[in-house]
């Protein structure tokens, strides 16, 4: 195997570590606001982003979070938490781009395809029950269409475009809502290890 891909293998396990949940040794209650800002921003031609409302968005994200905090013991408690969770945004970004299929042995040659990317942002901050803070977190999550090929046995070639889901923009928005889980999970595992030293 070479450096680079090992490396590249090296880099991807890392940052995918980043959103699982590392466990607690004890239960933690924890609050978090919800009227965070959503916004979209949308140079894409699909109209992924524009298929669902704010309240959807919300709802999913907190699904996602909450998914992640339930098997994490993380309680949620808005009137005794030891931990106040600051959601400051979600962003979400869609953007478009054309592909031309230039291949001589497919009768796609010459196709094009609008593929679309979504992009998904999230941060905040963490704070002791006492007003102190121990931390800021972010967290991402995309997703982007692509031109799949395949030989056939005759040697030619066939493309076609690996499509999104209609709900694909939602689901986004539910999976950054779990990855912010999962960081949030991480610097609350890191503070309590901390003070265990």
């Amino acid at each position: 195997m070479s450096k680079k891909i090992l490396y590249f293998l090296l880099i991807a396990g890392f940052l995918q570590s980043c959103y699982i949940s590392r466990n607690l040794t004890r239960e933690v209650k924890v609050s978090f606001n919800t009227d965070f800002t959503i916004t979209s921003i949308n140079r894409g031609s699909e109209g992924f982003t524009d298929r669902f409302s704010r309240e959807e968005y919300l709802e999913a994200y907190l699904d996602g979070l909450k998914s992640e905090f339930s098997t994490s013991k993380i309680i949620i408690d808005e009137s005794a938490p030891e931990f106040k969770i600051r959601i400051n945004l979600l962003e979400m970004a869609e953007d478009s781009k054309t592909e031309t299929v230039s291949d001589a042995n497919s009768h796609e040659d010459g196709n094009t395809y609008t593929l679309t990317s979504l992009d998904y942002k999230s941060n905040g901050s963490i704070a002791l029950a006492s007003g102190d803070n121990i931390g800021i977190w972010t967290a991402y999550k995309d997703k982007k269409e692509k031109i799949k090929s395949r030989t056939k046995k005759d040697g030619s070639t066939t493309h076609w475009e690996k499509d999104m889901s209609e709900d694909e923009a939602l689901d986004l928005a539910r999976m950054t809502g779990r990855r912010s889980g999962a960081r949030i999970v991480n610097d609350i595992h890191a503070y309590l290890k901390k003070q265990e030293e």
